[in-house]
């Protein structure tokens, strides 16, 4: 069923067990069975959830996950596009004119590359994926407790993600560099892991 009007919408949930979307604060209370809340987007919209939705017994999901491979791909779309010059010679050719001489910046070879990627949840590692199956070294930093944890990762092997997680303290010092090697499923993957203040 999708409601057309609001006041269809607020008959439907009095019998309504699950809903796609989001529920306003004043259509809550006459959603009494409702017990699970599909959120459309990856990342809840600032004031997608309020008190009474948050002590409300209904399960809220989101789709997190489904567009690691699509975003990385668009992420690395533009990483080829500016280690070879393209928007130079896009620049040339909007302007009508072949100048095989366009480029303004120097070819990066990325087999010699570092990446930064900051974040490194599902998206972040799958472009670390893609950008270690280049050749480059990629160096993710992603937010810890009140330090930060900096991570050096290098795959070798077929190219499948790995999953890998360190956690420390925020108060747990690292003095050497710590490495750790996955072999499984013919992988190698070597974690460096810094703490950054």
């Amino acid at each position: 069923m999708v409601p057309e009007t609001e006041a269809e919408a607020r008959h439907e949930l009095l019998d309504t067990d699950a809903a796609y979307g989001w529920v306003p604060p004043d259509m809550l209370p006459a959603a009494a069975k409702l017990r699970w809340l599909q959120n459309p987007q990856a990342g809840p919209a600032p004031g997608y959830d309020y008190p009474a939705l948050i002590a409300h017994p209904v399960v809220v999901c989101n789709p997190r996950g489904i567009y690691f491979d699509h975003i990385s791909h668009h992420i690395l779309m533009f990483v080829l596009a500016l280690s070879r010059g393209l928007p130079d010679y896009l620049a040339a050719q909007r302007q009508r004119r072949w100048d095989p001489q366009a480029r303004q910046h120097p070819y990066l070879y990325l087999g010699e590359a570092t990446a930064l990627i900051v974040g490194v949840g599902g998206i972040g590692h799958e472009t670390a994926r893609l950008c270690t199956a280049l050749g480059m070294t990629v160096l993710g930093v992603d937010p810890l407790g009140s330090g930060h944890l900096c991570v050096r990762l290098r795959l070798a092997g077929p190219s499948r993600a790995q999953t890998w997680q360190k956690q420390r303290p925020p108060d747990t010092p690292i003095a050497e560099p710590a490495s750790h090697a996955n072999h499984s499923q013919g992988h190698q993957t070597t974690v460096d892991h810094t703490r950054t203040n």
